[in-house]
C-alpha cells in the first residue's frame, strides 16, 4: 500500500533510528534535558522544562522511543537501556505521588505499559497501574471530570479540565482490561462523556479548556495552550481525534466513534493547504501571521513574527503526526482505507518538508505547535506514524 513512498519512508527510518541513539546517549535516568527549541539540537541547550521524569511530561516521548525501535530493530538493547529508567518512574508514584499531574498517561503509557508488553516484566506492569490509580484519584466526583495539572493534596483546586486529558485516559481503560476492575473504566467513560458534552463545541471544534465551579457546573472557558477563548487549536484537537479513538477501541462505544470521525471531518475541513499540515490554531486572526517563540525571544532571533511571509511559521507538524496516528486507530475501527490513505500522505508530506535529515541532530520534526521549534512530542507521534505505515504492524507502539 505504501510502493510510492517506501524509499523515503525508508530513508527518513533509518535517520531516525541514528536520532534515538542520540537520545540513548544524552538522556540518563536522572536528567531529562530541553524538549522544545529552535534548531532541534535539543541537548545544547539549558533545559526548557523541569528535570527528571518526576516532573517532565515529556519525559517518555524520547525514552519512550526505544521500546518502539527494539521491535522495529529486532533489538533488545533497547529495551535493556529504557530498563535503567524504571526506578525513576516507580519513585514518581511510589514516592512523590501527591507531585504528579494529569499527564500520567503521556508517561506511563509509552514506558510503563509498553514495556511490560514487551518483556512481561510484573514490574512494570505494577508500576503502570499504580500510574493508573494516581491517575483516578484525581476524579472530580461531582463535576465527573480528571483534574487538570494541580497537585491533589492542595485544599482547593482550580477544577481545570483540558482536552489532552483525553491521551491519559487510555491508561485507564489499559488498567480495567488488565485488572478486570470496572472503576478504572467508569472514571475513565465519565471524564469521556464530560469532555464530550462540555469541550466539544456543536460544530465540532473543540476548546482547549474549562474551569468548574465546586458545585460541579461549568464556571468558564479556558485557553492555555490556543490562541485565544473561542480557539480551535490544532494540536489539542489532534489529542481529541487520538483521544476518542482510543475509548472507541477499548470500549466500543459508538458515541466515542462517532466523536473521533466528526472532530477529524471539522479538522479536515479547515485545512487550507494541500500538504494537510494545519496552522496551530484554526482561529487565528489574519493579522496575526505568526506565534512568538515562547517567552524567549532570544530563541527566535533570526524570526521576526510581524513578517507576512513568516507565516509559515504557524504550520504545527506535531499535529499532523498526532492526527495521523489518530487516523491508523479510524481505519482499524472502520475500516475506511481513506484514513489511511489521508494518515500517509501527511507522513509523506512531514518526510519530504518537515524533516531534519541531520543524524547528529536528536530533533526530528521542525514548526511543531506554531512556535517555529522542534518539539519532543511532535517527534514521538511521528515515529510511532512512521513505524507503523512502513511496518504495516498497528501493534508498534499499541497500549
Amino acid at each position: 500500500m505504501i510502493s510510492e513512498s517506501r524509499e523515503l519512508f525508508e530513508e527518513c527510518y533509518k535517520i531516525c533510528v541514528e536520532k534515538v541513539k542520540l537520545h540513548m546517549r544524552n538522556t540518563a535516568p536522572e536528567v531529562f534535558e530541553q524538549r522544545e527549541c529552535t534548531d532541534g539540537d535539543y541537548y545544547s541547550h539549558e533545559p526548557g522544562f523541569p528535570l527528571s521524569v518526576r516532573w517532565n511530561w515529556l519525559s517518555s516521548m524520547s525514552v519512550g522511543m526505544a521500546p518502539i525501535l527494539s521491535v522495529t530493530e529486532r533489538d533488545k538493547s533497547y529495551l535493556s537501556w529504557a530498563d535503567t529508567f524504571y526506578d525513576e518512574y516507580d519513585k514518581k508514584v511510589s514516592e512523590y505521588y501527591t507531585q504528579t499531574m494529569h499527564d500520567l498517561g503521556f508517561l506511563y503509557l509509552p514506558y510503563s505499559v509498553h514495556m511490560y508488553q514487551l518483556t512481561g516484566d510484573e514490574k512494570h506492569k505494577k508500576t503502570a497501574i499504580k500510574a493508573a490509580n494516581e491517575l483516578a484519584k484525581r476524579f472530580n466526583v461531582t463535576g465527573r471530570f480528571i483534574e487538570a495539572w494541580d497537585e491533589m493534596n492542595l485544599e482547593q483546586t482550580e477544577c481545570r479540565m483540558i482536552i489532552d486529558s483525553l491521551m491519559n485516559i487510555p491508561l485507564l481503560f489499559w488498567a480495567w482490561k488488565e485488572t478486570g476492575h470496572m472503576f478504572y473504566r467508569d472514571v475513565a467513560k465519565a471524564h469521556a462523556d464530560t469532555i464530550l458534552r462540555v469541550l466539544v463545541r456543536e460544530d465540532y471544534s473543540v476548546k482547549h479548556a474549562v474551569f468548574f465551579n465546586p458545585d460541579g457546573t461549568v464556571k468558564e472557558e479556558a485557553n492555555n495552550c490556543g490562541y485565544a477563548n473561542g480557539s480551535h487549536w490544532a494540536r489539542g484537537t489532534a489529542w481529541a481525534i487520538y483521544g476518542f479513538a482510543c475509548a472507541a477501541r477499548y470500549t466500543g462505544e459508538k458515541r466515542y466513534l462517532k466523536a473521533a470521525v466528526k472532530i477529524f471531518e471539522k479538522y479536515a475541513e479547515c485545512l487550507t493547504e494541500e500538504d494537510k499540515i494545519p496552522v496551530w490554531d484554526f482561529r487565528l486572526p489574519e493579522d496575526k501571521p505568526a506565534y512568538k517563540c515562547r517567552d524567549d525571544v532570544s530563541q527566535c532571533a533570526e524570526w521576526d513574527e510581524t513578517i507576512p511571509e513568516n507565516k509559515k511559521y504557524n504550520r504545527d507538524s506535531s499535529a499532523a503526526a498526532i492526527v495521523g496516528c489518530a487516523l491508523l486507530e479510524l481505519q482499524c475501527l472502520t475500516g475506511d482505507e481513506g484514513y489511511y490513505n489521508f494518515a500517509q500522505q501527511s507522513l509523506k508530506t512531514l518526510c519530504e518538508n518537515y524533516f531534519n535529515r541531520s543524524k547528529d541532530i536528536p530533533g526530528m520534526l521542525e514548526r511543531s505547535n506554531g512556535r517555529n521549534v522542534y518539539g519532543i512530542y511532535g517527534d514521538y507521534y511521528f515515529l510511532v506514524l512512521l513505524t507503523e505505515i512502513l511496518f504495516d504492524d498497528k501493534s508498534v507502539a499499541c497500549w
